[in-house]
């Protein structure tokens, strides 16, 4: 029975003997979603849609990720048996998948999680649109006929425009629609279509949350008559504490602060420390994701007629920005924290002086060129690259650090009221649970493990 009286959502019910479709199962949430998926439900097979990258062959890309610590507790059960790869092309209308391949994922498949997309925030708009859009497109045009449940992961700040952010689509008309767009786009040069970016985000910071916001409309206006949901996570920062405290696989977000902190190449952060972040650790994303699948197939015929929005994020007045940097300082070694955190560290919400310490990163790295350059005959440049990099990154969040806003969530606090007490400790997503000084505190280490481990094609601000 759940907290309100009513019978449990059925989480485990509605995965046994399923067939689940994954798109960017090898990415930060896909493997956590996955590794729980194998750990803790009984489905008759898990489909992942693989691309070959940097020379590595599908099966070596699956042997790879399986090896990891992340799947220590589910190597040694059958996942040969239950996990089928597929390599595909997402460039490509038919994805480079035979005729067969797609008969089988029509004629099998009754869940998907969608999690696939390019993060680079200030990609060219074309580009950002065809990786977060047209992919998305491709898949769902596969013809599944058996779909009990799509989860469409998007952004809460794909619609970071509207101070509040209600669970909808919001669907202003995109310079005549999505399509027109693209007409528009596709006859512009990349200057061009760099130069008209501005005046096309309309309010939202980056081509990135953009578009989010467009993928969010097509699936809308193009699937909203089948079993979709869109799935908004706030910031994702490393894990809580399943399977393990402070898992992190990339240099991303926070991963991306931490390392600038760790490394002394960042030293100035806009920030307003009042302002209070939306932050969801990523065991709790893949398990919100799952509950939120049987929301989904339950409700079906009270979401017909629209897509239902899933806004996972909770108002936490107690976390503010300047109480997360404290946090995540502490779990700095003490040099890093004392020296390149609270020394060398600059934190302002004043444009100006933003600027000013921009100008003093650059000088920095400038004669530290000159130096290299006089003593090794060094020509590369490389510490004011490395500013340049570390300026970029304090600009890209500076809209996310210096804001914030107010969401509704009815949505997915009705999923939360369904689970049963056995439900909400094996799929724990509640966030008004999470010891968040405890959580923020275990980011940085396990950012410093990954960057000690992590090759150097993965590693910088």
């Amino acid at each position: 029975m759940s907290g309100n009286g009513q019978q449990s959502l059925g989480v485990l019910e509605f995965y046994h003997n399923s067939t689940i479709l994954i798109v960017g199962g090898t990415g930060f949430l896909g493997q956590i979603l996955l590794e729980k998926i194998l750990r803790s439900l009984q489905p008759k097979k898990v489909y992942l849609l693989i691309r070959e990258k940097r020379g590595q062959t599908v099966d070596q890309r699956m042997d790879e990720l399986l090896s990891g610590r992340l799947f220590n507790k589910v190597r040694l059960t059958s996942l040969k048996e239950k996990l089928r790869p597929l390599e595909v092309d997402f460039t490509k209308d038919n994805l480079s998948l035979s005729d067969d391949q797609r008969e089988e994922l029509a004629n099998e498949v009754d869940v998907v999680f969608y999690l696939l997309a390019s993060v680079h925030f200030n990609q060219r708009l074309d580009r950002a649109l065809q990786i977060n859009l047209e992919y998305a497109r491709r898949v769902y045009s596969l013809s599944f006929q058996h779909l009990k449940a799509v989860v469409h992961v998007s952004t809460m700040y794909a619609n970071s425009d509207q101070r509040m952010i209600e669970e909808k689509i919001y669907g202003e008309e995109i310079f005549g629609g999505y399509q027109n767009l693209k007409r528009i786009l596709d006859e512009l040069t990349p200057s061009d279509i760099k130069q008209i970016t501005p005046h096309i985000l309309r309010g939202l910071p980056n081509t990135y949350t953009f578009s989010k916001k467009c993928a969010e409309l097509m699936v809308q206006e193009e699937f909203g008559d089948l079993p979709f949901g869109i799935f908004r996570p706030p910031i994702i920062s490393s894990s809580y504490q399943d399977p393990v405290v402070g898992w992190t696989n990339n240099l991303n977000g926070f991963g991306a602060f931490v390392s600038g902190i760790y490394t002394g190449e960042l030293r100035i952060l806009p920030i307003d420390v009042e302002k209070r972040p939306f932050i969801a650790p990523v065991d709790y994303c893949a398990n919100a994701m799952l509950c939120c699948a049987v929301d989904l197939h339950r409700r079906r015929d009270q979401y017909s007629s629209f897509v239902p929005v899933y806004n996972y994020a909770f108002d936490n007045p107690q976390l503010t920005w300047g109480r997360f940097f404290n946090f995540l300082m502490d779990g700095l070694p003490p040099v890093q924290r004392y020296v390149n955190g609270y020394l060398l560290m600059r934190k302002t919400k004043s444009p100006k002086a933003s600027q000013l310490c921009y100008s003093i990163r650059r000088l920095e790295g400038l004669v530290s060129d000159v130096f290299a350059r006089l003593l090794r005959g060094d020509q590369t440049k490389h510490c004011l690259k490395v500013a340049e990099q570390s300026i970029w990154y304090a600009e890209s969040m500076k809209f996310f650090s210096l804001n914030d806003w107010q969401l509704q969530n009815d949505n997915f606090c009705r999923v939360l009221d369904a689970l049963d007490s056995t439900e909400r400790q094996t799929f724990g997503c509640d966030l008004r649970q999470v010891d968040w000084k405890a959580h923020v505190t275990s980011i940085a280490p396990g950012v410093i493990e990954f960057m000690e481990k992590a090759p150097d094609s993965k590693r910088g601000t």
